[in-house]
């Protein structure tokens, strides 16, 4: 999901948008989803040593930055100045292999995006489950726009209205308001009554837009995707989300 909505942002938006991955248990997940690198041409993305020195940091806290699906004949800033412009698109900034939730790799996360906040005007985090560990929650403090993912099913919808009740007791009961949640048909779904109407108590309550993402083989299997291989539907889905998102209060 973090891939599909950065694809689409990156495909509607004129601006430079970064997609970081701090799963710590499927570290590169996300890149490896995401299809080719196009490289490090000059001008494209900051490396990780221009990162780190825009922050002050030392290069090996940063892991590396890849650039994916650049938008060609399209313009953007190139730097934490502007200085200059230069081909826009989707840069990811990969998972570091052991950035557990405990010790030192949380600090290490909020000074990463500390640097990419100067070079960037979107950031996703695609990050893993449960509000009350350490590095869930820090992300959930910085949040602006929140984006819950879960899978086409009764027991799944029922799953994540507990977690927008979960909200209050994290100290961000703020983003519930604005809240959105792509439920992703991860087999081909035929929805029964009662699915559609938790996911229409679901919609009410969050009182945000919930998108249906439809299944997708290209999504199905694990594979590299890029946005023109995904079907239409699928690409108006992730369509609908992404304006969810630059509608949100951030």
């Amino acid at each position: 999901m973090t891939a599909g909505l950065a694809m689409a942002l990156a495909a509607s938006r004129r601006d430079r948008i970064i997609a970081l991955d701090v799963c710590p248990d499927q570290p590169g997940a996300l890149a490896a989803r995401l299809g080719p690198s196009s490289g490090h041409a000059p001008g494209h993305a900051p490396g990780r040593g221009e990162l780190s020195r825009a922050g002050g940091l030392p290069a090996p806290l940063l892991p590396e930055v890849r650039r994916f699906v650049p938008s060609a004949g399209r313009t953007g800033r190139t730097g934490p100045a502007g200085q200059g412009p230069g081909p826009v698109g989707l840069d990811v900034l990969l998972g570091a292999p052991g950035a557990d939730v405990f010790g030192r790799s949380v600090e290490e996360v909020g000074r990463a995006l500390d640097v990419v906040e100067d070079w960037y005007e979107v950031a996703l985090v695609d990050s893993p489950p449960g509000w009350g560990r350490p590095l869930p929650a820090a992300l959930l403090a910085r949040a602006d726009t929140l984006v819950v993912a879960a899978r086409a099913g009764v027991v799944t919808l029922s799953a994540v209205d507990d977690a927008l009740a979960a909200l209050a007791d994290s100290g961000r009961g703020d983003l519930a308001d604005s809240v959105a949640i792509a439920v992703v048909e991860t087999v081909p779904t035929r929805w029964s009554g009662r699915a559609r109407r938790r996911l229409a108590r679901l919609a009410e309550r969050a009182h945000s837009i919930v998108v249906v993402v439809p299944f997708d083989p290209m999504l199905a299997d694990g594979r590299p995707f890029t946005w023109s291989g995904l079907r239409r539907r699928t690409r108006a889905a992730f369509g609908e989300l992404a304006a969810a998102v630059e509608a949100g209060p951030g």
